[in-house]
């Protein structure tokens, strides 16, 4: 009698996470802003994967005859001080950028999924202990933190999306936790542990799904702002090594003064497509937030 109450209890479910999904849905089409932010997105990340390829151009063969070379029919955005083409650049720095705002959100967002999950599940000293570290981590400048991992282990791709990661996941792991404190004493949780389900088999089963849609707007933001911290890190000499392009260390490129006034060619592509990018995440996290209100 409890297995077949369990099983209605899950159809139910299911039949009611299908018509919320449909109705976040349509929430989040009658959002503008939001799908203006997808499509400029979509834009975004098309030309950072197809731009090179469909340009031709190397991004690292240097003309010094050509330095600072104004934009014109062969270099369109202009070139830099040692002649390389800022278009060719620009593109390539793209994946870069969104490559490691992508990869630092996926895992902080795992983090704080599975720190959340065993927090809100077991409770007790386990959620104490958690939190309390979430409390540290979430204390600690990220810039600052990053920085001198940065600094000790020294500067590179792989090291700015793990430690942008693992400092970034408290805020992910309160929402989950959140989440899991609601439903776990829910009817279809309490039967599955009449049933004798483990704690383990009821993160996996009944918890997790309930705890993805929440997290994707939190994992929205964290794009953002793994973006602008990969931008500032690599500005500041720590992140993304020349000759490597990045939106930050193009922007780097451009400290001078002389730059600044005479060049603006060097610096306004790359600034206003980090500017650009991070508000299209906003602004479709935005949107996120909204279709998934539960009391809209």
């Amino acid at each position: 009698m409890a297995a077949n109450a369990a099983m209605v209890a899950a159809r139910r479910r299911s039949r009611a996470s299908e018509s919320a999904g449909r109705r976040a849905l349509r929430r989040f089409v009658r959002h503008r802003a939001a799908l203006a932010g997808m499509l400029v997105l979509g834009f975004i990340t098309l030309a950072a994967v197809l731009g090179p390829i469909i340009y031709g151009r190397d991004p690292d063969v240097t003309d010094l005859a050509k330095g600072y070379h104004a934009p014109d029919a062969f270099f369109l955005l202009g070139a830099d001080s040692l002649g390389r083409d800022l278009l060719a650049r620009l593109l390539v720095a793209g994946r870069v950028s969104l490559s490691v705002g992508l990869a630092a959100a996926v895992c902080a967002t795992g983090v704080g999924l599975f720190v959340g999950l065993l927090a809100g599940t077991f409770g007790g000293w386990v959620d104490s202990i958690l939190m309390r570290l979430a409390d540290i981590v979430y204390a600690l400048p990220l810039l600052l933190a990053v920085a001198v991992v940065s600094g000790i282990v020294g500067p590179g791709l792989f090291i700015i999306i793990l430690v942008i990661g693992l400092f970034q996941w408290p805020e992910a792991a309160r929402v989950v936790r959140s989440v899991v404190l609601s439903l776990r004493e829910q009817d279809f949780v309490l039967a599955a542990r009449a049933l004798g389900s483990t704690n383990g088999r009821i993160m996996r089963k009944h918890l997790f799904f309930h705890a993805v849609a929440p997290l994707t707007v939190t994992g929205t933001f964290t794009v953002a702002i793994a973006l602008l911290t990969e931008a500032g890190l690599s500005f500041l000499g720590i992140g993304v090594q020349p000759p490597q392009a990045s939106w930050g260390n193009m922007l780097a490129d451009a400290q001078q003064v002389f730059i600044l006034r005479q060049y603006p060619w060097y610096w306004i592509p790359p600034g206003l497509a980090i500017f650009v990018t991070v508000l299209a995440v906003n602004l479709v996290g935005d949107g996120l937030r909204d279709a998934l209100d539960p009391h809209e």
